[in-house]
């Protein structure tokens, strides 16, 4: 696995559900894997992941542990050789995510 992104919801869902419709729309060709933290946000995240990306792994956190470790949760549960922390309202465009990874083992 090259690359794990983890992204942290906290109240998130709708710039989430945009987020992850952009990495799917624009699939790297390394292999990579996205884990979604939900922090306690209440505001139906894991639902919505079941509905729309049930092939993405989502942690549910029972309590809001905060931002760095919300994180943390993500990072435990990740197999890459490389860990990217994904804001929600991020918005990824064509071969970035190839790109990244080319530049990190160019440059090591």
């Amino acid at each position: 696995m090259d690359l794990s992104i983890i992204i942290l919801n906290y109240r998130s869902k709708g710039l989430l559900k945009n987020c992850l419709r952009g990495i799917l729309k624009h699939p790297p060709e390394i292999s990579y894997e996205i884990i979604v933290v939900d922090n306690f946000s209440g505001d139906g995240c894991p639902q919505m992941m079941k509905e729309n990306f049930s092939d993405i792994k989502c942690v549910a956190s029972p309590v809001n542990v905060g931002h760095p470790a919300g994180n943390n949760l993500g990072i435990q549960e990740a197999s890459g050789r490389y860990i990217m922390l994904l804001n929600p309202d991020t918005v990824i465009f064509n071969d970035a995510l190839d790109k990244l990874v080319k530049f990190m083992d160019e440059h090591p």
